[in-house]
């Protein structure tokens, strides 16, 4: 896309612009102001952030975080930014020919920031990452004296390129948090996996998927069979239930690499962030944190762990492979008792196990069958 179709002069509508929002400005010494300003809703609809979007992921379900860390820290920081830093004069010369100089210097970097917003846009659905290219001091650098617009740019880049690479770190924060397990491929389970087949630490992982298979279970499957150890009218899936929230429990307790399954897979619960807003649909979120699973551990494959079709069929969608577990591991209501659970408790997690108690197997679950619930 040409970008001398797209450049606008600093009076021109914002209509359009995909790093531009209607906001709330304020100019101090050489027009300075907020690095971090406030969204407002504009009076082009497109521009507004939809309902919840302000806990929608970062990245866009195509970008991996590898990729976006490269374009972050190699395409703006170390590329294209440092280009348009580059070209500003290093002192304001007089006469026609500098001042010209100095308007093609503002000009490119107006258009530079049409043309990195929408590059952003395409790999971040965050929009506030993209609007920082039009906030702080953008307006005020194409308005100001040539002699105060080179300043102003100096600072502005400066600034811009320490944003993005707090963004590139934010990013390599989620790819730690999700690939420090280091697998080949990632089995990601859902709730009727969990429930209708052999418990998930029994499951030889690495023979029915393949060696250097992780295990995931998404923070919505663990909500979701708390639910279902209290609400359903079928005594065996809820004892079931609590039979395996408690092994989950063991899961969480021992933190990233230390719960591992009778095969030697390790297990991990991927966590909602703080702020995550969930989708209302708990199929779509599973699939969600499944993409988000392989946008942080790609080349590695990832894949839906279901025999629900409606769950494979919205993976596919997205591109997810998703295959249920073989109808050798189905199993037919199921319980797990005291004693099973302290010595499974006590294989996920090497020193762990559930803690003693004098109440009988029957008595306890009755206790958390009946325990107040918000």
């Amino acid at each position: 896309m040409s970008l001398d179709n797209h450049a606008q002069p600093a009076d021109a509508t914002n209509e359009g612009d995909p790093g531009a929002h209607t906001r709330t400005d304020w100019c101090g010494p050489l027009g300075q102001v907020p690095r971090y300003w406030r969204w407002q809703d504009g009076p082009d609809e497109a521009h507004r952030a939809p309902p919840g979007e302000e806990n929608k992921d970062m990245l866009r379900a195509g970008t991996t975080c590898t990729d976006a860390i490269n374009f972050l820290e190699n395409g703006l920081v170390a590329g294209s930014l440092n280009d348009v830093s580059i070209r500003i004069p290093h002192a304001m010369r007089t006469g026609a020919e500098a001042e010209a100089e100095m308007r093609a210097v503002r000009k490119r970097y107006d258009e530079w920031t049409w043309r990195a917003a929408e590059e952003l846009n395409q790999r971040f659905s965050d929009r506030e990452i993209a609007g920082q290219l039009r906030a702080g001091r953008y307006r005020a650098i194409l308005t100001a004296p040539l002699d105060e617009a080179r300043l102003m740019m100096y600072a502005e880049i400066a600034e811009l390129q320490d944003y993005f690479r707090s963004v590139a770190n934010r990013v390599r924060a989620m790819q730690e948090r999700y690939g420090r397990v280091g697998a080949v491929r990632y089995a990601v389970l859902d709730t009727n996996t969990t429930l209708h087949f052999t418990r998930f630490d029994k499951v030889p992982w690495q023979k029915v998927f393949g060696k250097g298979t992780a295990l995931m279970v998404p923070h919505i499957v663990v909500d979701e069979i708390d639910t279902k150890s209290y609400q359903t009218g079928d005594k065996k899936i809820s004892r079931r239930a609590r039979g395996v929230f408690r092994l989950l429990e063991s899961v969480l307790e021992a933190g990233p690499e230390k719960a591992i399954a009778d095969d030697g897979t390790y297990v991990f619960i991927a966590a909602d962030e703080p702020g995550h807003g969930r989708l209302p649909v708990p199929d779509d979120e599973l699939v969600a944190a499944a993409l988000r699973l392989r946008q942080a551990v790609a080349p590695a494959e990832v894949i839906v762990v279901s025999r629900d079709i409606g769950v494979r069929t919205r993976a596919g969608t997205w591109g997810l492979p998703a295959q249920p577990l073989p109808d050798a591991y189905l199993i037919e209501g199921g319980e797990l008792r005291r004693q099973e659970l302290e010595q499974a408790a006590a294989e996920l997690v090497p020193g762990g196990g559930v803690p003693q108690q004098s109440e009988s197997a029957d008595a306890m679950d009755r206790e958390m069958a009946t325990r107040p619930r918000p």
